[in-house]
């Protein structure tokens, strides 16, 4: 399957990867991007492999999520054959504020 990143996954991964190079140095920017990144890739081959995404539920969509890591999750749905990355949340915000930035 191929994999798409909406422009507000983007932004967001951006957002992101800038707080914590900012905080926490560029090792852990490193760090952050190749587990994105490797999601991503594993999500090519098994896109099924996020569970379906509760806050979500009542959306057109099939949204599912995937855990990045303590701090960070992957939102995704599954769309002719192609993976669309819709968005990175980060756990420690407000997970209803994120769901609501979600586009039908």
């Amino acid at each position: 399957m191929k994999v798409i990143w909406s422009l507000k996954a983007q932004q967001s991964f951006i957002e992101i990867a800038d707080y914590i190079f900012e905080f926490f140095g560029d090792n852990a920017k490193d760090n952050f991007r190749d587990e994105i990144f490797a999601v991503a890739k594993q999500l090519e081959k098994m896109p099924n492999l996020g569970k379906a995404e509760p806050l979500l539920i009542s959306n057109p969509k099939s949204y599912r999520s995937i855990v990045i890591n303590k701090h960070s999750k992957m939102v995704y749905f599954i769309e002719n054959e192609s993976v669309y990355i819709a968005d990175i949340w980060e756990t420690r915000k407000e997970p209803l504020n994120q769901a609501n930035q979600i586009d039908a």
